[in-house]
């Protein structure tokens, strides 16, 4: 399963047609994409504090597209599990990202994001992103 971040989700609503023939051709390939409930708050809040009025419409149409699987307490300790192994590694991750990157592993998925900075450091993580090859 291939999980789309928040900031390709953000690209679909601007219609970026790069991030849309990317995730297209994703689609095509690997079947259905999905997105984590984290990052569907992410994506929200981001939606409403733009304040433009076909915001969260736009935003939910969009969301509309993928599956939501939701961080649950598989995911909560393959979190804390990961988490301390970054901190041991010195390199720290971001708490949302922590929890996206958790479900991600922990459903067998990949994800899709342009945030390979983060994400590249997760160990066993295959990263997806529309600016460069897979990593991992």
């Amino acid at each position: 399963m291939i999980f789309v971040d928040t900031d390709l989700l953000i690209d679909s609503v601007k219609e970026v047609s790069a991030t849309l023939e990317f995730l297209a051709k994703l689609e095509r390939e690997r079947g259905g994409l999905a997105t984590t409930s984290i990052n569907v708050g992410e994506f929200l809040r981001g939606a409403a504090r733009h304040g433009a009025s076909k915001a969260p419409a736009g935003a939910e149409q969009v969301l509309r597209a993928f599956v939501e699987v939701p961080f649950g307490p598989r995911s909560a300790r393959r979190f804390g599990e990961m988490m301390a192994e970054l901190d041991g590694l010195g390199q720290s991750l971001p708490s949302a990202d922590g929890k996206i990157a958790a479900i991600v592993l922990e459903n067998g998925g990949r994800i899709a994001t342009r945030n390979t900075r983060h994400f590249g450091n997760v160990p066993g993580l295959l990263v997806l992103s529309p600016d460069r090859r897979p990593a991992r």
